[in-house]
């Protein structure tokens, strides 16, 4: 099986993502899988905020949105079976791709915003802009299956 795995680049080994993600691409591996990762780059500042003003996409999805992006992952994606998108912000690039895909949800941003800033009007707004996304994404059909890893999801 070849498997395109869209996450974070390595640049913080020790960190939860990067951790989870080596330890199941390594488990991947081990069933006798072929992995190859495809790290996203970001957008600047700017750029995240046009695309979360004029784009409709979530603070979080709207860093990642680039034309680059897409035409990479594309390429990336033509030679792969299946791709594991491995945090919620990259979900968005596959919606561009016939890839059979599966997110694996750390933290659903429409619940952790709002925990991680309580009371703040934006991060309210924000979260509600996020959860209509994931009801919109997830509940579409297009990913095969959605991994949460969290029990409050």
């Amino acid at each position: 099986m070849n498997i395109l795995w869209v996450g974070k680049g390595p640049e913080n080994a020790a960190a939860g993502d990067e951790v989870f993600d080596q330890r199941l691409i390594t488990a991947c591996v081990a069933e006798g899988a072929t992995v190859d990762c495809f790290y996203p780059e970001p957008l600047s500042r700017l750029g995240q905020l046009f695309n979360c003003a004029f784009g409709g996409l979530p603070h979080d999805r709207a860093r990642f949105a680039t034309a680059r992006n897409y035409r990479a992952l594309g390429q990336a994606a033509r030679r792969h079976r299946v791709a594991v998108v491995s945090t919620e912000p990259f979900d968005e690039l596959l919606l561009h791709v016939r890839l059979p895909a599966i997110p694996i949800l750390h933290n659903m941003t429409s619940l952790a915003l709002p925990s991680m800033v309580p009371h703040n009007p934006l991060a309210a707004f924000a979260a509600r802009r996020a959860r209509r996304w994931e009801e919109r994404v997830y509940r579409s059909g297009r990913f095969g299956a959605v991994a949460v890893l969290s029990a409050d999801a």
